[in-house]
């Protein structure tokens, strides 16, 4: 009697699927098969791979092929609003890396909810076309870090390097278009400094010209500005603001001078283009055989050739502000033409009465024969002291004596310089001069009228 019809082999998962009948033949992977006579032995057992320590690291095929082992060195850190991988070398003096070999580049980048990028970082590699570091900070806008330099896409977006991200901060500004400066702020009592960092080594600021562009340095403000040019080797030009009257000072040589607005030219200290006026010296160091002129309002310009004649038998007077605490002794004046015979005239200095001449503290007598500058030592008068007071108003006065002709002597362009006088004839006369002829310097001042002269000009030293 036969036994009962046995099916067909059949061979499937547990899920129906793959599925195969009749099977005449099961291959296994090698090392899973034993076969000992007529029994076959498959071996499904496989084998299980501890993952390596510590909790944290993350895994990564080890040797031999196919087992996973971690390291301290590579963990994954998780925590409510956090995920991080933390990575380091073996030493802590070598720096970890992360590289993109064979050329090609690398890049981090950041996402929107909807996971298209957001902003990133590009580095480029060998392959790649651009080159550098790319940071895209906003969708369609990059700043580039390549050798040289760091540009910006944005063509009309500045550039600024700042210490922190408030327009009031400190920060470095370059303006963005054709015309574009670079604009240098600092934050309230922050300052701009340049220093060398070796000890006792000058430090250069040099502002260059390109080509053959004229180096300008403008101060200014809202209301107010002047700048210095260089138009000219050795030339230091003062402009006032953009345009307007320039002063040219010539370094060249000892002799370059200064050229003044009206193209003036002085070269020394004392022989100005005006009537020769030397400033009164500001301390006491100074020289004392420098004169103190009566006014020293524009003594350049149009006033360099302007003179005045005397004619008159009455004493004249001007004003002059005490520069030192010191004592008045020489008096002088420059004449032009003389008078072409023995001919002298007193020169004084006065005290001041509420802004007019007060008490004749000291006189001297000059001839004015010829032409030069005549000076003569002050004598005081008795009972008077010729000390004088810093920042305290004197008058200087002169009177030629008795059948002495007419004389001209240096002076300054009452046009050109601040009008001063007294009462009504304060925007009309150079000086005053005193009522009558009697050829003297009085004790006391006494006059009645302004005189249309030019503001002659009387020095006067201190001791």
């Amino acid at each position: 009697m036969s036994g009962p019809i046995v099916p067909p082999l059949q061979v499937t998962e547990v899920d129906g699927s793959p599925d195969g009948r009749p099977i005449t033949k099961i291959i296994v992977s090698n090392g899973d098969l034993t076969i000992s006579g007529r029994e076959a032995t498959i071996d499904t057992s496989g084998s299980a791979t501890v993952p390596g320590t510590p909790a944290t690291a993350i895994q990564f095929n080890s040797d031999p092929a196919g087992t996973f082992t971690g390291s301290e060195r590579l963990v994954f850190e998780t925590g409510s609003n956090n995920a991080q991988i933390f990575i380091k070398s073996g030493a802590s003096a070598t720096q970890t890396e992360i590289r993109a070999v064979d050329g090609w580049g690398l890049q981090l980048s950041a996402t929107d909810t909807d996971n298209s990028i957001r902003n990133q970082i590009v580095l480029f590699g060998e392959n790649d076309g651009p080159d550098g570091i790319l940071l895209v900070p906003n969708t369609g806008e990059n700043v580039r870090l390549q050798t040289g330099g760091l540009t910006t896409s944005a063509s009309d977006g500045d550039l600024v390097l700042s210490t922190y991200d408030d327009e009031d901060k400190a920060k470095i500004t370059l303006t963005a278009g054709a015309g574009g400066g670079v604009v240098i702020q600092t934050d309230a009592a922050g300052f701009l400094q340049l220093e060398n960092t070796t000890t006792d080594t000058d430090s250069i600021f040099t502002v260059l010209g390109n080509g053959t562009g004229t180096p300008k340095v403008k101060l200014e403000n809202g209301s107010m500005a002047v700048q210095t040019i260089c138009e000219a080797n050795k030339e230091f030009t003062i402009e006032g603001g953009n345009g307007g009257d320039t002063f040219v000072f010539d370094v060249s040589s000892a002799t370059g001078g200064i050229t003044w607005p009206d193209g003036t030219e002085q070269i020394t200290a004392a022989s100005g283009g005006g009537i020769g006026i030397v400033y009164p010296p500001v301390s006491n160091s100074q020289s004392s055989s420098q004169i103190h002129w009566g006014h020293i309002s524009a003594p350049f310009g149009t006033s360099a050739a302007t003179t005045q004649a005397f004619n008159t038998d009455s004493p004249c007077w001007i004003p002059i502000i005490a520069r030192r605490t010191a004592t008045f002794t020489d008096i002088s004046i420059r004449v032009t033409t003389g008078v072409g015979s023995t001919s002298n005239i007193d020169l004084g200095v006065y005290s001041d009465d509420s802004g007019e001449p007060g008490t004749l503290l000291g006189q001297a007598t000059v001839d004015v024969d010829t032409s030069g500058t005549k000076s003569a030592t002050l004598a005081a008068e008795v009972g008077e002291s010729l000390d004088s007071v810093a920042g305290t108003q004197y008058w200087l006065a002169m009177v030629r004596q008795a059948g002495v002709g007419s004389f001209t002597m240096q002076a300054g362009n009452k046009a050109d310089v601040p009008q001063w006088a007294w009462t009504g004839y304060a925007t009309s006369y150079g000086i005053i001069v005193q009522s009558g002829s009697d050829n003297t310097l009085p004790a006391s001042a006494t006059f009645t009228s302004g005189f249309a002269w030019e503001m002659v000009a009387i020095g006067v030293d201190y001791e």
